[in-house]
C-alpha cells in the first residue's frame, strides 16, 4: 500500500499481503517532491502486514517531507524487515514527529528495524547516489519508536548512514528476540535506546 504525498489519512483494519512494502510512505524525489510538500497527518491503527519486504516503511522517495504520522497497534508477520526507514543522495528529505508504538512481529526474516541511506532500486536501475548528487540527502530524525515486541528476526536493530542522517531517534520498551546480531548501527548513526532488551537465539 504505497501512500505518496498523502495528507489526512487513516488507515484502519487493513490486512495486507503483498510482494512489496506493506504500509509504505513516499513523497517524491528531488525537486518535484519538495515542490508537492510533505506526507502528512496520518493515522494508521490496527493493520496487519504479512510477507511484505517491510511492514511499515517511510521511504524510499522522501524529498517533499515526512510530519506527524502516528503508527500504532499494528503487526507483521514473515516480512523482511519490520520497521523500515529508506532514502539516499537525490531522494532523501527530511522526517518530523513520526510516532510508532505498540508494535507487534513475528518471525521477521532480516531486521527488525532497519535506517539505510545508501539505498538503490535495482527494479528500474535508479543509481544509490541520485546520479553522483549530493542534493537531498537523507535525514531521518525526530522518529520515536515505543513498546515494540519481535519474536524472532535476524538482526534486532540496523542503521547506516554519514552524520547528519540518522538522529534523534528513540527506540524505548522494547523487546527483542533475535538470532545474529543485536545492533549494527554505525557511529555517525544517533539513536538512543531505553529499557530494551535482547535476547539471542530466539
Amino acid at each position: 500500500l504505497d501512500l505518496t504525498n498523502c495528507r489526512k489519512a487513516l488507515l484502519a483494519h487493513n490486512t495486507i499481503d503483498c510482494g512489496d512494502d506493506g504500509l509504505c510512505m513516499k513523497a517524491g524525489i528531488g525537486e518535484k517532491g519538495l515542490k508537492d510538500g510533505p506526507c502528512k497527518d496520518i493515522l494508521i491503527i490496527d493493520n496487519t502486514v504479512l510477507h511484505a519486504h517491510g511492514g511499515f516503511v517511510i521511504g524510499s522517495d522522501v524529498s517533499g517531507g515526512m510530519e506527524n504520522i502516528v503508527v500504532k497497534n499494528n503487526r507483521f508477520m514473515g516480512t523482511d524487515i519490520g520497521l523500515r526507514f529508506k532514502s539516499s543522495y537525490g531522494r532523501g528529505g527530511a522526517t518530523k514527529n513520526i510516532y510508532i508504538e505498540d508494535i507487534y512481529m513475528t518471525d521477521i526474516v532480516d531486521d527488525a528495524i532497519h535506517f539505510e541511506t545508501t539505498y538503490e532500486n535495482k527494479q528500474i536501475g535508479v543509481d544509490a547516489n541520485g546520479g553522483a548528487t549530493q542534493l537531498f540527502a537523507p535525514d531521518f530524525k525526530d522518529i520515536h519508536i515505543n513498546r515494540v515486541t519481535c519474536r524472532g528476526a535476524e538482526n534486532a536493530i540496523s542503521a547506516h548512514g554519514e552524520e547528519g542522517m540518522v538522529h534523534d531517534i528513540t527506540i524505548e520498551n522494547s523487546t527483542f528476540y533475535y538470532k545474529k546480531n543485536a545492533t549494527d548501527i554505525d557511529d555517525a548513526c544517533k539513536i538512543t535506546t531505553r529499557n530494551v532488551t535482547m535476547t539471542k537465539g530466539i
